[in-house]
């Protein structure tokens, strides 16, 4: 017999599996945004410091989203991540 009822729409594991599929999308937008970023900044700057590397992972996609707009008038990375 197949299973009428979707498991969000239970009482006690919904919220858990919505609160986990949510996180699933935040952490995938973040490393959307950081492999674009990424490859902006090499072929606007060339290779990407460590550090440089270090501090966008450590970036939520929002602030992510607001560097890759920065991007088109910075001059250095070192500018860029000020």
């Amino acid at each position: 017999m197949p299973i009428q009822t979707s498991i969000l729409e239970h009482d006690v594991l919904g919220p858990v599996f919505k609160k986990g599929r949510q996180e699933g999308r935040q952490e995938g937008r973040q490393e959307g945004e950081l492999a674009i970023l990424h490859r902006l900044i090499g072929k606007r700057f060339g290779s990407l410091p460590a550090w440089a590397s270090e501090k966008l992972a450590a970036l939520p996609a929002s602030e992510l989203e607001d560097l890759s707009e920065r991007l088109l008038d910075a001059t250095s990375v070192e500018e860029l991540l000020r």
